[in-house]
């Protein structure tokens, strides 16, 4: 149960959460949960798994990356294997299509853009946005109707989408976090 919505704006990263967890059964709000941090230059979301979570935010050693150059590969060569070994050394390896279970997603943002690390641990270079978890189509919704209205700045257009998924979804709920890479 979660949003995190992330996009690129002027050579930095935008993301925000909201503050639900929970199963189909039962959505808690947690004001403190980390579904976003920073690490680092990194700007990491998660949804999905909360061990998983809690492990990529507190025990991956996000590696220092390149000044310059592609970093799709750099994601492929180094940053993968280091949540690979995070996932697997904490015993949070989950059963089904993928190591982060079926339903955890990243976004990562760096040096200004944003990838999408899938629960295989596929890399993708993100267009520009990207919203994650159970309120996602509200989010995606949201951010789409936000910038045709002319919403100028990414993180007006974030909090705006979180507010509307929450009052349209039973997933996604206030309080909202909102970070950005330096």
């Amino acid at each position: 149960m979660t949003l995190v919505i992330a996009e690129e704006e002027a050579d930095r990263v935008i993301m925000g959460a909201d503050s639900a967890a929970g199963g189909r059964e039962e959505t808690y709000t947690y004001p403190e949960l980390e579904k976003i941090v920073q690490r680092g230059p990194y700007l990491i979301g998660h949804c999905g798994n909360g061990r998983v979570g809690q492990v990529v935010n507190l025990l991956v050693e996000w590696p220092e990356p390149p000044q310059s150059g592609e970093l799709l590969p750099f994601f492929a060569r180094e940053v993968v294997p280091e949540i690979r070994r995070a996932i697997t050394d904490a015993g949070a390896t989950q059963e089904g299509r993928g190591i982060l279970g079926d339903t955890t997603v990243l976004l990562v943002g760096l040096r200004g853009k944003l990838f999408i690390v899938g629960a295989d641990l596929n890399v993708v270079r993100s267009s520009g946005m990207a919203c994650i978890g159970a309120g996602r189509h509200h989010g995606y919704g949201a951010m789409h109707a936000l910038k045709a209205a002319g919403v100028e700045l990414a993180r007006q257009r974030i909090e705006l989408a979180l507010q509307a998924a929450a009052n349209y979804s039973n997933y996604v709920r206030p309080p909202f976090r909102i970070l950005e890479t330096a």
